[in-house]
C-alpha cells in the first residue's frame, strides 16, 4: 500500500511540473502494482541496491529473520525449555547456554499453544533465577501468550501476527502441530502455507520466527533431519533446523542440519540441565558434543569397574560367566574390564580345572 501511495504522489507532481513521460512512467508502475493480484514485486534498481548486514539473532545457530527456523526432537528431549532459555537471553542480551552470543537485546513474543500458564510461568521463573535475571531486566521485552485462540492456519492469523510482531526480534512458536491444528503435516500443501506466512511475517516486521516441532521416535532408520516428522517440505521451507536427541537422564544432544543463508553448519554440542538449589533456579549450559561423548564414557566405565569390583569383593572364587551374569553392561565390555583389573592387579583368577575363580588381590 505504501508503495501504491507513492507511485501516486509522483504522478501528482508530475502533472504539475507537465512532466508528461515521467506522468506515463509512473501511471505504468502503477497499475502493474494495483493489478499484480497478490504478486508484489520489486524492479532491477531496488534488486540490485546494497544488502545491509544479516540482522542476525544467533549467528552460529543461523537465526535471523526471512524463512522460520525450526527446533525438532522426539518428546521431552528438552526443546521448549530450551528455547525458554534462548528466549531469556535474547530478552537481556546474555549469551545463550553460556556458549553463543546475541548481540543486542530485542523484544522476544512466545507464543504458548502446549504447555499452559502454569508450567511455562514456572520455568521462566527457575531459567531466570539461575541467569540471574528478573522482571527489571526483561521489562517490555518478555510477552508470552497463553494458548492462544488465534491458530496460524486461519485466515485472519497472517494480519494478526504481523501486528503482534512489530518490533519484536524473535517469536517462539510452541509448536507447529499445536498452532495449526488443521495443517496435516504430511500435507506438503498444508505445512508450506503455515511456515511461508510465518516467513511473510518476517519479513514484513524483521522478527525471526523459531518454530518448535516434534519428531519421530530415535532409530537407525529415523535419526537426525530424517527423525522429523511429516512431510519433506517442514524441512525444505526452514532456514536453520536443529535436532534435539539424548536419553533419559543424560545431557540433550543438539546437531544443526540445515544453514540456509551462510552455508556453515554449527559444530554438534550438547545442552546440560541441572536444578541449582533443588529447584530454585534451572540451568542450561552448552559444551562441545565430543568432550561430552568422552565424559560419558569415561563414566561408564568407571561405573563398569566399581561394579565389578564391588561384585567380586562380595562373592569371592565367582567365575567369568558369574561375574557377567550379575553385573550390567556388555559381555565384552565386562570381560575387557576384568582383564584391564587383573593386569593392574586389583584381581586374581585362581582358576582351577579350566574354571575361573576371581578374587581381590
Amino acid at each position: 500500500m505504501g508503495e501504491v501511495i507513492d507511485m501516486q504522489a509522483k504522478i501528482i507532481e508530475a502533472f504539475r511540473q507537465k512532466a508528461w513521460g515521467e506522468v506515463a512512467r509512473h501511471a505504468t508502475s502503477l497499475d502493474r502494482a494495483t493489478n499484480s493480484q497478490g504478486f508484489q514485486v520489486v524492479g532491477a534498481e531496488a534488486l540490485f541496491a546494497e544488502l545491509p548486514p544479516v540482522p542476525w539473532v544467533v549467528q552460529e545457530l543461523e537465526l535471523a529473520p526471512g524463512a522460520v527456523s525450526m527446533v525438532a526432537g522426539y518428546g521431552f528431549s528438552g526443546k521448549t525449555i530450551a528455547m525458554q532459555s534462548l528466549a531469556l537471553s535474547v530478552a537481556s542480551g546474555s549469551r545463550v547456554w553460556g556458549r553463543f552470543d546475541v548481540g543486542e537485546a530485542g523484544r522476544v513474543v512466545h507464543l504458548d499453544y502446549e504447555q499452559g500458564s502454569r508450567l511455562t510461568s514456572e520455568r521462566y521463573q527457575r531459567l531466570a533465577r539461575a541467569m540471574r535475571l528478573g522482571p527489571d531486566n526483561l521489562a517490555e521485552r518478555l510477552d508470552v501468550a497463553f494458548m492462544p485462540e488465534m491458530y496460524l492456519d486461519t485466515p485472519s492469523a497472517e494480519d494478526s501476527l504481523t501486528s503482534l510482531c512489530e518490533g519484536a526480534k524473535l517469536c517462539i512458536v510452541d509448536s507447529f502441530r499445536a498452532s495449526a491444528p488443521s495443517a496435516e503435516e504430511n500435507d506438503s500443501g498444508a505445512v508450506r502455507l503455515v511456515l511461508d506466512k510465518c516467513t511473510r511475517v518476517s519479513e514484513r516486521t524483521g522478527c525471526t520466527f523459531v518454530m518448535i516441532h516434534h519428531a519421530r521416535k530415535p532409530s537407525d532408520s529415523a535419526s537426525g533431519k530424517f527423525a522429523i516428522r511429516g512431510s519433506s517440505a517442514v524441512f525444505d521451507a526452514c532456514q536453520s533446523v536443529l535436532v534435539f536427541g539424548g536419553e533419559k537422564g543424560r545431557p540433550i544432544t543438539v546437531e544443526h542440519h540445515k544453514a540456509r543463508i551462510s552455508g556453515n553448519l554449527c559444530d554438534d554440542f550438547v545442552l546440560e540441565v541441572s536444578d541449582v538449589n533443588e529447584r530454585w533456579g534451572l540451568r542450561i549450559v552448552a559444551s562441545d558434543a565430543h568432550n561430552a561423548e568422552l565424559q560419558r564414557r569415561e563414566e561408564e566405565d568407571s561405573a563398569l569397574r566399581e561394579a565389578v569390583l564391588g561384585y567380586i569383593r562380595q562373592n569371592a572364587r565367582c567365575s567369568t560367566r558369574e561375574v557377567g551374569g550379575s553385573v550390567s553392561g556388555r559381555t565384552n565390555a565386562i570381560g575387557a574390564m576384568l582383564d584391564r583389573l587383573e593386569r593392574q592387579g586389583h584381581i586374581t583368577n585362581r582358576a582351577t580345572r579350566g574354571r575361573s575363580q576371581w578374587v581381590v588381590s
